[in-house]
Formats: structure tokens, C-alpha cells, sequence
């Protein structure tokens, strides 16, 4: 099913090692060049749009949203080689037809 959905997110280096300063700097550039979904205009790390969501329940909804962001968050961190150590990007989502917001962390 087709949801709205409101997502924010922070892309947070895992430690002071300039290497992964470095690395999350870029992972948070790619992902604010993103076009699939809208950008919020005032806040630089909100995104809005509409996902695919599949089950039939608020579990089984949460997981396949989080799925659909994992799915466009997950290859920018392997293209910047930014393991679970070095960069973690921490989500807070709101989906129609989910009866709360949810928070989770995406990282390779």
C-alpha cells in the first residue's frame, strides 16, 4: 500500500578519527542530494514522500518502511565504505497508517 511518510534523520560519525568526520560528511551530502523523495525546505535533514508498505499490521508496516529506507541509505553508506564503527545515520519516521512514530538506526 501507498503511505505518506515523514522521515528525519542525522548522520553521526562514530568517533573524533577525522576518517570518520570525513566519512559522514559525505554519506550526509548524498543522501541531502537525494531526489526520489521531497525535501523539507527549512529543515535540511527532513524528508517527505509517499512508500510502498506492505503487512497488515503496526510491526509488520514499521518493518517494511524501515526496509524501504535501508534499501536507499544502505548503498550510499557502501559507496563511502562507512562500516557500523565509523558512520551510524539515526531515523525518526512517521508513516500513514502507522498508529505511532518510530525511531531506528540504518548502518552497514
Amino acid at each position: 500500500m501507498l503511505s505518506y511518510f515523514l522521515l528525519s534523520y542525522s548522520v553521526i560519525p562514530q568517533s573524533d578519527y577525522s576518517g570518520d568526520i570525513e566519512k559522514a560528511n559525505k554519506v550526509r551530502r548524498t543522501i541531502g542530494e537525494l531526489k526520489q523523495w521531497d525535501k523539507s525546505e527549512n529543515n535540511e535533514t527532513t524528508f517527505m514522500g509517499i512508500i510502498t508498505i506492505e503487512g497488515d499490521s503496526n510491526d509488520s508496516r514499521r518493518k517494511s518502511s524501515i526496509r524501504e529506507i535501508e534499501e536507499v541509505f544502505k548503498p550510499i553508506l557502501k559507496q563511502y565504505d562507512a562500516s557500523s564503527g565509523d558512520v551510524v545515520i539515526y531515523c525518526s519516521m512517521m508513516v500513514e497508517g502507522i498508529d505511532k512514530y518510530f525511531e531506528f538506526d540504518v548502518s552497514r
